[in-house]
């Protein structure tokens, strides 16, 4: 079963038109949609940004899969309709001219493709190139996400999470901070099962997994964690999977089938998340619940959702400065659905079951299903983190609904292509003083000649906060001011904003600290 995972939202800024695009996200591109590759040795592909007039090798990870679809039984090595492409398009940069090619006779044979994602929300957009070339040398070493075979864990520049040795569930989240981690929040991932079998009621849990196997497939942008376990009711056993893709600041259990058997009796499934005793400052909410603090004490909230509901529910944890906001699709899988929180020092459950791990509950929080429907059924669930934003539930929703587009162009080589008419001067630069500052900061630039200008101010998830300036022409040095406002008037936060100057598809970005 694919159910909740923590996915986690960081800003990988880089300088371009591209530094804006929605954070932690990444692309995924199936073979079906790059048909021109089709038979390439997976090998021969390099994915390259074009930043500041100059060409940088990015991360991606080719994924095969065999005919089954499976990504651990070894394929042919050759790209095909089955297989996935992976990268982040924060990696991203901007659009060249046929002209514009990387540095390789090879490539130059091949048709590249041209990778623009989009954020349909914000319209922001960033360029990525596809090029196939084996005279190309394998030297990139970036990764945004690493594994340790031997604890089972997985880090990034954001997070680390860690699995128990004997069960291979989730019972580790530790968040990035500054060149360490934090203590752990997380207690145990969760699981319970209730059935009503020839007149006896039984109850399974995360303890009753035995382990079967664990298959692990790494790369410099995602692991994949697969999971099968195998539990036994009354002489009868049966299997409990999971399957989480971890990336360097977004993890998720992805859209995949899930069965409601018709024997069993199966009347109850809880998935759900208990905190460690001891983290402190953490506020819990819902769509209905705006404030539950995580404390030990009772809150006695159990909140309904609607058959509807259940494609989009989000359940948010508020830490220091940032928020841990899931956001799943679980509809038609049961007709009784609850948001499950039970925050109780003395531990026990708010559905009645047994409890395990530390044995006390600290805002364990997920979802309960009582009233599963028989069939197939398919799920998704996304989790959204920021460790330095107070992100919200709506905003989150919306990325779960309105997911990035991305569209491909094949392009040939073509050295007579005109060149870019004003190309970059390397003289696009911004600054502001104070910084820190309160109430107000002067930002001060300068554009490479003349030509239109865009100045604008985002929040670290990478959302619009303010336009200065829309298409002014400014030529040479310019200077201008921000009070600390939205584009609607109120005052913004304490907190990191960047600004970013925009010229002639070339772009400066400067980080500013907002003190109240």
């Amino acid at each position: 079963m694919r159910l909740y995972a923590i996915l986690t939202v960081t800003v990988l800024l880089t300088v371009g038109a591209h530094a804006a695009i929605r954070p932690a996200e990444p692309v995924l591109i199936t073979g079906d949609a790059l048909t021109g590759l089709a038979g390439a040795p997976v090998s021969e592909l390099h994915l390259f940004a074009h930043v500041d007039g100059l060409w940088r090798e990015i991360p991606v990870q080719v994924d095969e899969r065999d005919p089954g679809s499976s990504y651990f039984v070894a394929d042919d090595g050759l790209w095909d309709t089955n297989d996935e492409l992976v990268f982040q398009p924060q990696d991203g940069g901007d659009t060249v001219t046929l002209a514009a090619w990387i540095d390789d006779a090879e490539s130059q044979t091949h048709p590249r493709l041209e990778i623009t994602v989009t954020d349909p929300i914000e319209g922001d957009a960033t360029v990525a190139y596809l090029y196939r070339s084996s005279t190309l040398p394998d030297t990139l070493t970036a990764t945004h996400v690493d594994y340790d075979a031997g604890l089972d864990q997985i880090s990034t520049d954001t997070y680390l999470v860690g699995h128990d040795n004997a069960t291979w569930f989730w019972d580790e989240l530790r968040l990035r901070d500054g060149v360490g981690f934090t203590d752990d929040y997380m207690d145990r991932e969760k699981t319970r099962l209730r059935g009503y079998f020839f007149f006896q009621t039984w109850v399974r849990t995360e303890q009753d997994m035995t382990p079967i196997s664990r298959d692990v497939k790494t790369g410099p942008v995602r692991v994949i964690r697969e999971t099968e376990s195998e539990f036994t009711v009354f002489g009868t056993n049966s299997s409990w999977s999971g399957n989480k893709h971890f990336y360097g600041a977004y993890l998720t259990n992805p859209r995949d089938s899930f069965e409601i058997p018709a024997l069993g009796g199966l009347n109850l499934v809880r998935q759900s998340y208990d905190l460690n005793p001891g983290v402190v400052d953490v506020i819990e909410s819902s769509e209905y619940n705006s404030s539950l603090p995580v404390d030990g004490v009772p809150d006695g909230t159990t909140t309904s959702l609607t058959y509807e509901e259940m494609t989009d529910f989000w359940v948010k944890i508020g830490i220091t400065d940032g928020a841990l906001i899931q956001v799943s699709d679980f509809q038609g899988l049961s007709n009784t659905n609850d948001i499950y929180h039970y925050d109780n020092a003395g531990g026990g459950s708010a559905d009645g079951l047994a409890d395990t791990g530390d044995m006390v509950s600290y805002g364990d929080i997920g979802l309960l299903m009582t009233a599963l429907v028989v069939g197939t059924h398919e799920t998704e669930t996304k989790t959204y983190i920021s460790a330095t934003v107070d992100l919200s539930g709506q905003t989150c929703q919306t990325w779960f609904n309105n997911p990035l587009a991305t569209t491909v162009a094949p392009q040939d080589y073509d050295p007579a292509a005109p060149v870019d008419e004003t190309p970059f001067a390397g003289r696009l630069l911004v600054s502001n003083h104070p910084n820190p500052f309160n109430p107000a900061t002067e930002i001060r630039f300068t554009v490479s000649g003349e030509g239109a200008v865009n100045l604008r101010v985002y929040d670290v998830s990478g959302h619009l906060v303010r336009t200065l300036l829309d298409g002014a022409t400014v030529n040479g040095e310019g200077r201008t001011s921000w009070d600390g406002r939205a584009d609607g008037g109120e005052r913004v936060g304490s907190g990191v904003y960047f600004c970013r100057v925009s010229q002639g598809g070339h772009n400066a970005i400067a980080k500013m600290l907002l003190l109240e």
